[in-house]
């Protein structure tokens, strides 16, 4: 809160106990927050004390930010108490909204006694299986939820009068302004505004921030300097109370508060996307590639429905990875989706374009045949070929040998071409599985086109069947009949006449309530819109990471180019 007074100054002759604080500080704290660092998963999480002190309540508001980590729809695993099997359970956020529930450990924490664990009046912190093990005996649940609440005086409630005047950053902030008057209050505001639109424009175009020489004699301060001046000066209103007219610890242009304000546009943006998904189905889409720094980064869209019926696929993030064999990819993914608190159990498809993750056996392959054929040249004194050569066999052959060391070569061709056609087609089974096929012959019937002509209860049936954690046995009693009772509508309703593709249908009938009429009928088309078809979305990432990142502005950091991107 320093930054919000103005320094104290001594009379001339006069001496002060209290340090001069308009003298700059050798020993200030340089330290800064990465953001890899907040987990939404408490039981990933770092404790907030092994955080650098003046760090810690940069830490708690980005926690506030995100708010506890409840994944709500998730499939709580069952344990055994004896007879009975108990899991965790949704209705108790409604109860107890400091509950927060660890997907990897399968277990309960509070929110609040992790921001602000502390001593009571008897000396004794806050019980550590809500801070840092974990509690899951759910058959004792309730019970123990009560008793970590304790008296008036217990841990877990001085932890909730921290939390409530910590999260109340207004009533604080304005506790410091009112004192010096309300209009220090709007210049702030104004001031804040117009970094803030500043801020919001040069995210929008992809354009730098910073310049080479940021000093008042400079010719060119860079491009959030400069148009916070060309701003001011065509508005007298935040003329008045910027730059010379403006506190000098409170002028809201610093390189820190600009990355602020980035991060800050990137966290609302990426809030909005993880609400609308809400508790829907979604699928990943991921591809790799390098940036201008020669950094393996990784982008990550999601594709999902919305409340309206529209396919929308959203860029989440990109993440900067050491390498991208699958393994690796896996565990950035596993991070990010902890991050953000996206639970596992509503991914419903996944699509790669990396085809450095997937060489494992294919290379072996290939390598395989690319060896006999070696061998084969080698016997008759034909040049050996490499891997970067090996397209040009048949070339090579002609133009190599006559007689019969062609003929042998052409009936070795022959059996090089019949192992390439296996290892297609071994390919090809394998993209293309007997289940992935029938999938994509299921989803067909969901088809508007001619009036519903290849709609096929049974297959639509089976494809209920692929999905059995979506459908449950009273789910699938009545689907048939819905099913049923679908197409009679949908084929004699003049509002569907004109759909011609499946995500027009979803729309429609949400535009027509059909959605909840045939809620089961509508849930097999949510799953099949979600499954990815190309990856053009996370191409286009790297199209604009080109644009963020370029060869003069390579040493960006990973996290203001991702919040540089996500807006």
């Amino acid at each position: 809160m320093e930054r919000f007074f103005k320094p104290k100054r001594v009379r001339s002759g006069e001496s002060s106990n209290e340090p001069n604080i308009s003298e700059p500080v050798q020993n200030q704290s340089c330290v800064e927050l990465n953001l890899n660092d907040i987990v939404s998963d408490p039981g990933l999480r770092k404790s907030v004390e092994k955080f650098d002190i003046s760090l810690r309540d940069h830490v708690r508001r980005e926690y506030l930010t995100r708010g506890p980590c409840q994944p709500i729809g998730h499939m709580y695993p069952k344990t055994s108490f004896g007879q009975q099997h108990r899991s965790f359970q949704d209705i108790w956020y409604q109860k107890f909204v400091w509950l927060e529930y660890s997907i990897s450990k399968d277990a309960a924490f509070c929110f609040w006694c992790f921001l602000f664990k502390t001593q009571n009046k008897g000396g004794r912190y806050a019980e550590d299986a809500f801070t840092k093990t974990g509690f899951n005996n759910w058959k004792k649940a309730m019970e123990r939820f009560n008793e970590h609440i304790g008296a008036v005086n217990s841990c877990h409630n001085d932890a909730r009068i921290q939390f409530e005047s910590f999260q109340d950053q207004r009533h604080s902030v304005s506790n410091v302004l009112r004192s010096c008057g309300r209009e220090i209050d709007i210049a702030y505001r104004t001031r804040l505004t117009a970094a803030l639109d500043v801020t919001r424009f040069l995210l929008k175009q992809g354009l730098a921030f910073r310049g080479n020489d940021e000093s008042t004699s400079s010719s060119n301060r860079g491009n959030f300097l400069e148009l916070f001046d060309w701003y001011s000066q065509r508005n007298t209103e935040i003329f008045e109370v910027v730059n010379q007219n403006a506190p000098a610890n409170n002028q809201l242009t610093s390189p820190m508060i600009q990355k602020d304000l980035a991060h800050a546009c990137a966290s609302e943006i990426t809030s909005v996307i993880i609400n609308d998904i809400g508790d829907n189905y979604f699928s990943l889409i991921v591809d790799e590639s390098r940036d201008s720094s020669v950094k393996e980064q990784m982008g990550v869209v999601l594709r999902y429905v919305n409340k309206e019926g529209r396919v929308i696929e959203r860029f989440l993030a990109i993440v900067h990875v050491s390498d991208t064999t699958s393994l690796c990819l896996k565990d950035a993914i596993d991070s990010l989706f902890a991050q953000h608190g996206l639970s596992l159990s509503k991914l419903r498809g996944q699509g790669y374009d990396g085809a450095s993750n997937m060489r494992d056996f294919r290379e072996e392959g290939w390598q395989i045949i690319l060896d006999e054929v070696n061998n084969f040249c080698e016997l008759n004194m034909i040049p050996v070929i490499d891997m970067e050569d090996s397209i040009a066999i048949r070339g090579n052959a002609r133009r190599s040998r006559r007689g019969q060391t062609i003929t042998n070569f052409h009936h070795y061709r022959v059996e090089i071409f019949c192992e390439v056609v296996d290892l297609i087609i071994q390919e090809m089974n394998n993209r293309f599985s007997e289940v992935s096929t029938e999938l994509l012959s299921c989803i067909a019937c969901l088809d508007p086109k001619s009036s519903f002509s290849q709609f096929n209860v049974q297959k639509l049936l089976r494809l209920a069947d692929l999905y059995p954690e979506d459908f449950s046995s009273n789910d699938y009693l009545y689907l048939e009949s819905q099913l049923r009772n679908y197409i009679y509508n949908v084929q004699r309703d003049p509002q569907f006449s004109e759909v011609g593709d499946l995500g027009s249908l979803a729309q429609q009938m949400v535009k027509t309530g059909k959605n909840t009429v045939f809620p089961f009928v509508y849930r097999l088309i949510q799953l099949a819109l979600v499954l990815p078809v190309a990856t053009a979305s996370v191409e286009r990432v790297f199209s604009a990471m080109n644009i963020v990142k370029t060869d003069l502005r390579n040493k960006m950091g990973d996290e203001w180019m991702n919040d540089c991107l996500v807006v």
